[in-house]
């Protein structure tokens, strides 16, 4: 699918001036609360922003972001402009045209994606405690030394374990995070490291736009921060570049899906996250005929005790005419797009294809697994204290809090700092 009209006008000039913005967005922490952002930057605002940035204007004292300082695009410009297919391939060679890469990490039983354009980089969710060091170490591993933006698409702990880590390692522009708390104690160290990163905090709306480099996303939900399904409380976002584009739309279920539709949301995508790991709530087929999608990429954990992906929701996707990637099968998946078409680095599957590789994944578990390294050699990290510890440390703690390492160099690289009883 293509995005025309509306892109080429923002793409020869608006981005750059967008970006001219992005400075203000380094204040103190805030959170502009949902309600206040009816009056969010346009573009013909941003000439005098960028001044008052330079002359060093600041919210209050408590450093309170005002919505002025919320980088968005004009609404009308935004629902303009029609969508056409987009070709899809298997990744082969280097496009020097490359303007958007998105890398769908494998974390298992979570949500972790990294969304590149132009050295710009923003991370959607981090995954569960037990891939937080995968997260960093990949971010490390592109070179990146800043995050443009984070987003917490909700607080489940498949979903917003990794950030803590990230937010512990990497200086963040803008912390985009849905308005309502939990009780958990992931949620109390999210916020925790959040305070300490020291970035700005936005509640967003749907309406909003976001430049990321050359490309840009939208806010397409919530529509409801107080639904009664925490799931959709779920910020969603349609990343695009040029001709192409990505949905991502956190665990979402059938009522944020329908309230997407009924609200007339640009929705049509190339490429689109299956909501929840592709379970039988969401991906209803009335969104599946608005998304369009050419491939449904699913993040799940192979074997995982909630039977994710459905079966039914994976017929509704292969009948809608989509593809399907899977980390469980695939592991990471890795989407380039050099505004035309999108190239991935797994072949996606039809349904036959997929079904072979089920196949083929259950004969792998005949195969016995090598276990001579064993878990002794790890060490143990603790999610809320960042301390890691060997593990026959008597301050182990408790496995939902538990990150593991292979090495001691891994722990350091992650922002963790050893255990002053264990001295591992």
């Amino acid at each position: 699918m293509m995005k025309d009209g509306f892109t080429r006008h923002l793409h020869k000039g608006k981005i750059l001036a967008l970006w001219l913005t992005a400075a203000v967005l380094l204040c103190a922490c805030a959170i502009v609360p949902a309600g206040e952002t009816d009056e969010v930057v346009a573009v013909e605002e941003i000439s005098q922003q960028t001044e008052q940035a330079d002359s060093g204007g600041q919210g209050g004292a408590e450093g309170v972001a005002s919505q002025e300082e919320v980088i968005a695009v004009d609404e009308e410009e935004t629902a303009s402009g029609g969508l056409s297919d987009a070709v899809l391939s298997p990744a082969s060679e280097e496009d020097a045209g490359i303007g958007l890469t998105v890398t769908f990490l494998d974390v298992g039983q979570g949500n972790a994606v990294i969304a590149e354009s132009d050295g710009h980089y923003m991370l959607i969710d981090g995954g569960p405690a037990d891939t937080s060091s995968l997260v960093v170490r990949t971010l490390k591993n592109m070179g990146v030394e800043k995050l443009d933006y984070m987003i917490a698409t909700h607080y489940d702990a498949d979903h917003i374990s990794g950030l803590v880590g990230a937010l512990n390692v990497f200086e963040t522009g803008l912390l985009l995070l849905p308005d309502y708390e939990t009780d958990t104690s992931i949620y109390q160290s999210f916020m925790r490291m959040y305070e300490k990163n020291g970035c700005e905090g936005h509640f967003p709306v749907p309406g909003e736009t976001y430049a990321l480099g050359r490309a840009a996303f939208d806010i397409v939900a919530p529509f409801d921060y107080a639904a009664e399904q925490e799931n959709d409380r779920s910020i969603g976002i349609r990343l695009w570049y040029e001709e192409t584009s990505f949905l991502l739309l956190g665990d979402a279920g059938y009522e944020s899906e329908a309230e997407m539709i009924n609200a007339g949301e640009m929705l049509d995508s190339d490429v689109y996250l299956a909501s929840h790991h592709g379970s039988a709530w969401s991906s209803t087929e009335d969104l599946l005929e608005e998304v369009s999608p050419d491939i449904a990429v699913i993040s799940v954990g192979r074997d995982n005790s909630y039977g994710h992906p459905a079966e039914q929701t994976l017929e509704r996707i292969f009948d809608a005419g989509a593809k399907v990637l899977r980390t469980d099968l695939s592991g990471t998946i890795i989407a380039e797009s050099d505004g035309e078409k999108i190239t991935f680095s797994a072949e996606p599957m039809s349904r036959k294809k997929m079904r072979e590789a089920l196949t083929a994944a259950e004969a792998e578990k005949s195969v016995p697994a090598d276990d001579s390294a064993g878990t002794d050699s790890r060490y143990i990290g603790n999610i809320n204290s960042f301390k890691f510890h060997r593990p026959d440390c008597g301050s182990l703690p408790a496995e939902h809090n538990r990150v593991y390492f292979d090495s001691r160099e891994e722990a350091v690289e992650a922002g963790y700092e050893p255990c002053g009883s264990c001295r591992p």
